[in-house]
């Protein structure tokens, strides 16, 4: 994997080295890796109310949408 060789044998002290090693990936067809921080925290295991996910403003990925998903800003 592309990201995986990016910080093979690196120390990652920070997730802003981190996202900096991974925004120098790229392959040799030329696609790029974008990587953004969270702005926020999030308490892990809330679920999102029945009424945000019917009008869920995500757009996600058609191949790994459950991985691959963009919020609005």
């Amino acid at each position: 994997c592309h990201l995986t060789q990016a910080i093979s044998g690196r120390l990652v002290e920070s997730l802003s080295w981190m996202q900096l090693l991974f925004s120098k990936v790229s392959t040799r067809t030329g696609l790029r890796v974008v990587c953004e921080l969270a702005r926020k925290t999030y308490q892990a295991g809330i679920k999102a109310a029945a009424e945000f996910r019917q009008n869920e403003p995500t757009e996600r990925d058609e191949t790994l949408g459950k991985f691959n998903y963009v919020l609005p800003a």
